[in-house]
């Protein structure tokens, strides 16, 4: 008799790239993924409606060596990543969120976000 078994994880995607914005204000997020401008940049610009453009690739079921290979940063292409694992980028939604709504802050942006990546860790590949 033979079996076949199948890789779940290896049909699910592995990682979701998002803006910096999604996880909230610089100032409730820069200790958890850093400023909101470009990594080899020591300051950001002082106009703050110039925004450097960071995405945030959330992972799971990877190494970071694996994700830092796949999104590496480049200051040449303009190209900045900051890498932060599923387990951490949930507990800072759900935490953020729960301190907005104490607050009496929307947190319909957090709410979206939280959801997409849900969603997304679950979705097959393409």
């Amino acid at each position: 008799m033979i079996y076949t078994i199948l890789a779940v994880s290896s049909c699910l995607a592995a990682s979701a790239v998002f803006d910096y914005e999604d996880f909230g204000p610089q100032s409730a997020v820069h200790e958890l993924i850093g400023s909101q401008w470009y990594q080899w940049k020591s300051y950001g610009d002082p106009d703050p409606t110039n925004k450097d453009k960071i995405k945030v690739v959330v992972y799971w079921d990877e190494s970071l060596d694996e994700i830092k290979a796949k999104y590496p940063v480049s200051p040449s292409e303009k190209s900045d990543y900051r890498y932060l694992k599923y387990s951490k980028a949930v507990s800072h939604l759900n935490r953020l969120t729960e301190n907005f709504r104490d607050s009496g802050i929307k947190t319909d942006s957090l709410n979206s976000t939280l959801e997409r990546l849900l969603k997304l860790k679950n979705k097959p590949k393409d």
